[in-house]
C-alpha cells in the first residue's frame, strides 16, 4: 500500500469514528509518520495534513517540509501541492506548538488566488477543488478571489465526474468545509457496548434495505471483514460505517 492510500484510509477512519491508532492492533498513524520520516528531500503535504489531522505530534520538521513542497516548482501538480501545503501549515499553525509566521501562510493563500482564471478554474477540476479549500482559511477567498465562479465550476464539474479522487477533493467545498475538517470531534465519546448496539440494529422499523459493509487492508485482502446489515431505506452509506463502528468494537 502507497502512503497516499495509508493517508486515505486514516481520513476515512476518523469520518468513521474508527481509531487509525488501533486498526486490528495496527497504528496506521505511527506507520505513516515512520513512512514520512524515511522520506527523502520531498515529502507529500498531504501525509502531513493527514498527520496533523490524526493528532500525530507536530515538529518543526514538518513545518520546513511543507514550505519546502510548496516551493517546488518542478514537482508535477504544483499548483495541488501548494494547496495542500497551505493547509499542512495552518493545521501545524492551529494544533499544535510549532512556531509558524502567520505572513507566511498569508503570502501562501495570496500566491495562490492568482492562479486563478477569469473563467473561475485554476487549471483544472481537482486543482480548483483544492485551492478553494485552501482559501477557506481565515476567510481568505473574500479578496483577490472569485468564489462564485469557482463553485460553478465545481458544481458543472460534478456532473459528468468519473473520478472518485476529484470527487473527494470537490463535495467538501461546496459544503464550505475542506479537508481541515476531517477529524473525528463528531463522534460519540461515550463507548456503546456491542449487545447493546446489536440489539438496535435487529430492532429496525419500517421499510428496509439489506447492505453489505465490507473493510479490508491490502492488495492481498489477507485481512477482511463483511457484515449484512438491515438499515432504513432512507440510511446513509456513512449510517452503514457508523453501525458496524458500534457494533464490533474492534473497527
Amino acid at each position: 500500500m502507497s502512503s497516499q492510500e495509508l493517508a486515505l484510509y486514516i481520513h476515512a477512519l476518523l469520518v468513521a469514528c474508527m481509531d487509525p491508532r488501533d486498526f486490528y492492533g495496527d497504528d496506521l498513524v505511527r506507520e505513516l509518520r515512520r513512512r514520512v520520516e524515511a522520506s527523502g528531500n520531498y515529502t507529500n503535504p498531504f501525509l502531513i495534513l493527514v498527520l496533523c489531522n490524526a493528532g500525530d505530534a507536530m515538529t518543526s520538521r514538518d513545518m520546513e517540509r511543507v514550505t519546502a513542497a510548496y516551493d517546488s516548482q518542478h514537482r508535477p501538480f504544483w499548483t495541488d501541492s501548494q494547496a495542500l501545503s497551505s493547509m499542512a501549515l495552518y493545521c501545524i499553525s492551529s494544533r499544535s506548538g510549532v512556531s509558524v509566521d502567520e505572513r507566511t501562510l498569508k503570502d501562501m493563500l495570496q500566491e495562490l488566488k492568482r492562479r486563478q482564471f477569469r473563467n473561475g478554474t485554476i487549471d483544472n477540476f481537482r486543482t480548483t477543488a483544492l485551492v478553494t479549500q485552501a482559501l477557506f482559511i481565515h476567510e481568505s477567498y473574500k479578496t483577490d478571489f472569485d468564489l462564485d465562479s469557482a463553485m460553478k465550476v465545481l458544481v458543472d464539474g460534478l456532473n459528468g465526474i468519473r473520478s472518485l479522487f476529484n470527487a473527494y477533493y470537490a463535495l467538501p467545498v461546496l459544503n464550505r468545509k475542506s479537508l481541515l475538517n476531517v477529524t473525528s470531534s463528531h463522534c460519540i465519546k461515550e463507548p456503546v457496548a456491542e449487545d447493546e448496539a446489536l440489539q438496535k440494529v435487529l430492532d429496525v422499523q419500517g421499510e428496509t434495505i439489506t447492505v453489505q459493509y465490507s473493510v479490508w487492508m491490502g492488495d492481498e485482502i489477507n485481512l477482511a471483514r463483511t457484515w449484512r446489515l438491515r438499515m432504513r431505506v432512507n440510511s446513509t452509506i456513512y449510517d452503514a460505517i457508523e453501525t458496524v463502528a458500534k457494533m464490533d468494537n474492534r473497527q
